[in-house]
């Protein structure tokens, strides 16, 4: 269920801006992919997630317009975590899209 930018959701910094638009564009090309959706599916089928790992690091900002974009397109829980938040080698940033069956 790829989705795109959402304008609504973008930062006030330009740089932010492209950043979340990267993002979103790796995430959209992972939805994309049938393959990677049916062998990346976690959790039951009641309530199913999948987790994708961007090489990049998001601001709390950039997150949560990264979030906000994806509740706005029908997923029903987004998380992100950086992997320097977790004490780890900083550069990737971790989202788990969680989606409930219609």
């Amino acid at each position: 269920m790829p989705i795109g930018p959402n304008e609504s959701a973008m930062p006030a910094n330009i740089t932010s801006q492209k950043k979340v638009n990267q993002a979103l564009a790796l995430i959209d090309a992972k939805l994309s992919d049938e393959r990677y959706m049916a062998d990346m599916m976690y959790g039951r089928d009641d309530n199913p997630y999948w987790k994708i790992i961007l090489e990049l690091e998001l601001t709390p900002g950039e997150k949560e317009a990264v979030i906000k974009s994806y509740v706005d397109h029908g997923w029903s829980k987004v998380t992100t975590m950086n992997s320097s938040e977790n004490g780890e080698r900083p550069g990737l940033c971790g989202i788990t899209l969680y989606k409930n069956p219609q």
